[in-house]
């Protein structure tokens, strides 16, 4: 009996070991000190030093599901400011929501539907405007430091001159969050090979398994 409880105790201490890592590799490695424009941002979380993750941090969320890492709240006004507005906004969000009957939901569901309709247009006649929100969107710095493949599913390329600054390849986890890797390494080279066969792999399987989770569907 005593030997099954220490067995117990100790693969409970391994699997939080391989749990602490997994969520440190999606932490924000490095943050800047960059003034974010309010109209980009549908959201944020807080990241504290100690809980998982080895530097605190501000991850905005983009209204286009991508993730942005800042200074923490503590150390810059800016970024009090951007927290409070969005707090703001989702209490009046919800308290709309709340107190509209359904009829009027729905004609205002009408109208908004009209309004992205001249949205849409605007934003194709302006492009520079677009363009300049896309920038935000960017990796301004990349982390040379090896990610482990089992928590990798996806990547794209960022090239300079296409609207970044830098090279870089942008990791996604199956979490979804985004890492900012370099453009070229041994370890970026195979890890790119791992997910290219990993999604072969898991499009014969029809996405079933636990090595398919958030692998994205081609």
């Amino acid at each position: 009996m005593a030997s099954r409880v220490a067995a117990l105790l100790l693969l409970g201490f391994v699997c939080t070991g391989f749990v602490a890592a997994e969520v440190a590799v999606d932490c924000c490695l490095m943050v800047v000190d960059k003034h974010l424009p309010l109209q980009v941002l549908a959201g944020y979380t807080i990241q504290e030093a100690g809980k998982g993750c080895e530097i605190s941090a501000t991850v905005f969320i983009t209204k286009s599901g991508r993730s942005l890492c800042v200074v923490h709240p503590s150390k810059r006004q800016w970024v009090n400011s951007h927290i409070k507005y969005l707090d703001s906004k989702k209490q009046d969000s919800e308290a709309n929501l709340e107190t509209t009957s359904p009829a009027r939901q729905s004609d205002m569901a009408v109208r908004g539907d009209a309004k992205i309709f001249f949205c849409v247009l605007l934003i194709a006649g302006f492009c520079t405007v677009s363009f300049a929100q896309k920038l935000i969107d960017c990796c301004l710095t990349v982390m040379d430091k090896p990610v482990a493949k089992g928590l990798i599913v996806d990547y794209r390329e960022q090239i300079s001159g296409m609207g970044c600054a830098i090279d870089a390849t942008i990791l996604v986890t199956r979490r979804n969050r985004q890492l900012c890797a370099p453009a070229k390494g041994q370890w970026v080279v195979r890890l790119k090979n791992h997910v290219v066969q990993q999604k072969k792999e898991c499009k014969k399987r029809a996405y079933t398994g636990q090595n398919c989770v958030g692998v994205p569907r081609e």
